[in-house]
């Protein structure tokens, strides 16, 4: 394993702990929900509190698309690891065979 593997893992370990922890994913529900419900109370005459209440919504998306990228290069690290493991593995068992246990 080389250090961004390392790293990646480790992230993606902290990302997952942290987006599956009950009261992280209840503020984000609150948030969200929050912002929906504030939506569906603004006037159609207020397009700045509709914009602003948009705004709001991407942020919350962001903030939760910086955690699945993580999460996703600790899968693609832990996909190259177990690669280069099992490569490991048929070397292993080729010089078993050319040179004997």
């Amino acid at each position: 394993m080389n250090d961004e593997q390392y790293v990646a893992i480790n992230r993606a370990e902290a990302a997952k702990r942290i987006m599956t922890d009950p009261m992280v994913v209840e503020a984000l529900k609150t948030i969200e929900d929050g912002i929906t419900e504030a939506w569906k109370e603004v006037p159609l005459r207020d397009v700045e509190g509709r914009e602003h209440l948009h705004r709001l919504l991407q942020a919350k998306r962001r903030f939760e698309s910086v955690f699945e990228i993580v999460l996703q290069e600790g899968e693609l690290a832990s996909a190259e690891l177990r690669a280069e493991e099992e490569r490991k593995s048929i070397m292993t068992r080729v010089k078993e065979r050319i040179y004997g246990s």
